[in-house]
């Protein structure tokens, strides 16, 4: 696929499979990495709730994410006091937001 279908692939179905883009020993490396990562976290100052919409706009932890490795959460994985309640693995909703 070239990169013409890929963009016409991605303004259609907003996202593109690009086939053979890393080999198989990449994507086990970028999983394991993610998994420490996410082991390693420190909670709670990584407890944001990700919202779709304004409201995330709202929020100065999405704000500040730019230029760190920043966590947020599914709504059901916190209770009210902001204490994650389900195994990190399965609470979050996006990872990321580097520079």
């Amino acid at each position: 696929m070239n990169s013409e279908n890929i963009f016409e692939e991605f303004t259609s179905k907003g996202f593109a499979l690009i086939e053979n883009f890393i080999t198989s020993s990449e994507v086990d490396n970028l999983l394991q990495e993610c998994s420490t990562i996410v082991q390693n976290m420190k909670l709670p100052e990584h407890c944001s709730v990700f919202h779709t919409g304004k409201d995330q706009a709202r929020d100065d932890y999405f704000i500040t994410s730019g230029d760190k490795i920043s966590f947020f959460f599914e709504k059901d994985a916190v209770n009210d006091e902001g204490d994650l309640i389900v195994e990190k693995e399965k609470s979050l909703n996006k990872m990321g937001h580097g520079e």
